[in-house]
């Protein structure tokens, strides 16, 4: 589990996140391990003396961050998940995100849907500036990059499931790839994903 150390520097991060993600990281639990599943990771927050109860959880509230953070990094060593198990994680998310599924409503064109992902994700995050740097749908290709955003790599691989969720959420019918380009945990000054589909 979370050794007090690591602990001790994930909650000075600063940033604040929307309840609606901590509610996904919730109902991602109940559907693979139950509401006892749930209750599991409730004791492990509350043994971080860091109590959270997810069902009093706010969709529009504002709460740190580090919440979030916490929460991926207690799921991943409770239930034993891979770096590949929390990218499939991030690809659900966009399905159970009712703040996602208001503002794709709201698109009624592919081009439409991409401006609005900067929006999206400024409905769910205080920090980190997005951007869509080009997009051709012609092509068949779109870059994104997210600045700003250094706060944890487990985060980098629940973004890419994120972002790749988002797109087929806005294309359900098309062959979506996705390729993280840059990192800022590899020394780059931003994240960047290719997005290309048939």
């Amino acid at each position: 589990m979370l050794g007090r150390s690591e602990f001790a520097k994930i909650i000075k991060i600063e940033g604040k996140v929307r309840g609606s993600a901590l509610k996904t990281d919730a109902e991602y639990v109940k559907r693979n391990w139950g509401a006892d599943g749930l209750k599991v990771v409730e004791t492990d927050f509350k043994n971080l003396g860091y109590p959270i109860e997810y069902r009093k959880i706010k969709d529009l509230d504002w709460y740190p961050v580090c919440v979030r953070l916490l929460s991926l990094l207690i799921i991943k060593a409770r239930f034993n998940l891979s770096d590949d198990d929390i990218e499939s994680m991030g690809k659900m998310t966009p399905k159970f995100s009712f703040i996602v599924k208001f503002i794709i409503k709201m698109a009624p064109t592919l081009e439409k849907g991409i401006e609005n992902i900067p929006m999206i994700w400024g409905k769910h995050y205080s920090i980190g500036e997005f951007e869509v740097v080009e997009f051709d749908d012609k092509d068949n290709f779109l870059l994104i990059r997210l600045k700003d955003f250094k706060v944890h790599p487990i985060l980098c691989r629940y973004l890419t499931g994120y972002f790749f969720g988002l797109l087929q959420f806005l294309m359900p019918n098309e062959n979506v790839k996705i390729e993280e380009l840059r990192c800022m945990f590899k020394g780059d000054p931003y994240h960047e994903y290719r997005f290309t589909w048939k």
